[in-house]
């Protein structure tokens, strides 16, 4: 996480943004949320989807045990698209949602060079350490969406938030699964614009 903040804060002063809203999905949230504690000035508003933050209660899928184990970049290479598509099916709380199109760009992202030996690392920190006595430290106004029906990161963990970070707002989406984003898009999109005031 020092790297990630160290990161993001490079990123911004290249870009000139001195102040932002920050939104961060899944082990993104991590980072994002571990940006906003180490750089209180610079975050304006946070929003956090399915974040990760707390140690983690339910068994990894297939394919992130995989990731996590000594040999999971070799092995990754020889995923199927129809084992990644199982995979992704998974995290949709209605797997009938899951199109052709995500399939494909789910694995293609697999594909790019350095992205299967970065998994394993990311989904071990991801899955690991209790945060809440960092969580507690975020001063900035946040926003908790979280599907009811996420496999990958529990919705309890959704309510661990907004009882941490003092102010904090959460939507649920009923039935829904670990991506919001794409399986209720005009939902997460509307919680976006009311919780920014747009």
């Amino acid at each position: 996480m020092a790297y990630y903040t160290g990161f993001m804060r490079r990123f911004l002063d290249v870009m000139e943004i001195d102040r932002c809203v920050l939104a961060g999905k899944s082990a993104g949230g991590l980072v994002a949320w571990h940006f906003a504690v180490a750089e209180p000035g610079r975050i304006e508003r946070l929003v956090l989807l399915a974040s990760s933050g707390y140690p983690k209660t339910i068994p990894p899928a297939l394919a992130f045990r995989i990731a996590m184990s000594p040999f999971g970049s070799i092995i990754l290479h020889l995923l199927s698209k129809s084992s990644v598509a199982n995979s992704v099916r998974r995290t949709y709380g209605d797997p009938s949602k899951v199109t052709q199109e995500v399939i494909d760009r789910t694995y293609e992202v697999m594909l790019r060079a350095g992205n299967r030996d970065a998994l394993g690392p990311a989904i071990r920190q991801a899955r690991s350490d209790d945060n809440a006595a960092l969580i507690a430290r975020i001063a900035a106004p946040t926003l908790i969406l979280w599907g009811t029906l996420d496999t990958v990161v529990p919705p309890s963990d959704a309510d661990r938030f907004k009882a941490d970070i003092r102010g904090s707002e959460l939507v649920l989406f009923a039935g829904v699964g670990h991506l919001p984003q794409e399986e209720a898009p005009d939902e997460t999109v509307a919680a976006f614009r009311e919780f920014l005031g747009a």
